[in-house]
């Protein structure tokens, strides 16, 4: 029996052209393995224990790890904008910054928008934000109207003027 007749009943192929294609791969494999094993690589200095596809599996556990990560991070991040929502809402327009309203305004409108465009949305935002929404326009035309009034007062003669 030659060699490739050998090659052929150990790995389960039947042709020399399946054979060819899955010498290959498995070049392939060694090859993108050597490139991202090397130093700066998330998988740097990496090497397969018995079977060169064990990196495989080990990107996939590596990848699974990083996304429980992440998802844990997003909870935190999450709970934390939740906090200082509530805590925000909590503040009134008048003590905010016209650039806080202006940012409050913003994060209100992308409230409303969101739950718009969410087909799966059942419902529309809660009152409070339209309540919030209000409030901060309120606050912001007043203020509005407090620069206009300084402004006209700057320019209005005085009793000295006539």
């Amino acid at each position: 029996m030659s060699d490739l007749n050998e090659a052929l009943i150990m790995t389960g192929l039947t042709t020399i052209e399946e054979l060819i294609d899955m010498a290959n791969v498995g070049q392939s494999l060694m090859t993108a393995i050597d490139v991202h094993t090397k130093a700066p690589s998330l998988i740097e200095d990496w090497s397969p224990a018995d079977d060169p596809a064990e990196i495989v599996g080990d990107l996939y556990n590596r990848f699974e790890e990083s996304i429980n990560c992440h998802k844990a991070d997003l909870e935190r991040l999450r709970a934390a904008n939740k906090e200082r929502d509530e805590l925000r809402r909590k503040v009134r327009a008048r003590s905010l910054t016209d650039q806080q309203i202006e940012d409050d305004l913003a994060a209100m409108d992308e409230v409303v928008k969101r739950r718009d465009d969410e087909e799966e949305c059942v419902g529309r935002p809660p009152e409070w934000a339209y309540e919030r929404i209000a409030e901060l326009d309120h606050e912001k035309k007043r203020r509005g109207l407090e620069r206009l009034l300084a402004e006209h007062n700057r320019a209005a003669p005085t009793m000295e003027d006539r």
